[in-house]
């Protein structure tokens, strides 16, 4: 991870957008892909997520890289999510839609569940295991 001033930069590589778009698959559930093929998203997804190849996910790790779950999908470049970029039921869109304008801004996307440590940390032990992060986002 690269500093600028203050910030830190996130260095966006394919194995990333990769990962983030796993990740988004994971969350379309339903009929999307078959269940073995759901655990290799969440895997993907989780190792993303493991900056540090641990096999946990600490809150700055989760913190840090969620954002590329949401801009991964996003083709037109516009910051927001459609219905056309993102393949989940209308249902699981809409409960993402929080004020009905037919798209998931980035302040949806991080403050829905999906975009929450604490909904995967369910230990609440301040770390998510693979586990955890599978059972959460596909029930596994």
């Amino acid at each position: 991870m690269k500093r600028l001033g203050n910030y830190r930069l996130l260095c966006v590589t394919p194995a990333r957008l990769a990962a983030a778009v796993a990740f988004l698959l994971c969350l379309a559930g339903g009929g999307l892909a078959a269940d073995a093929e759901r655990l290799k998203s969440a895997q993907r997804a989780f190792a993303t997520l493991d900056a540090d190849g641990d096999q946990l996910v600490t809150f700055e790790e989760f913190a840090s890289k969620k954002i590329l779950a949401f801009s991964a999908p996003d083709r037109n470049r516009d910051n927001y999510l459609s219905s056309d970029e993102l393949r989940i039921t209308p249902e699981q869109f809409g409960s993402l839609d929080r004020d009905g304008d037919g798209k998931i801004s980035g302040v949806e996307f991080v403050d829905s569940p999906y975009g929450q440590f604490e909904a995967y940390d369910s230990d609440k032990n301040g770390t998510i295991t693979f586990e955890e992060f599978s059972d959460t986002l596909i029930g596994t």
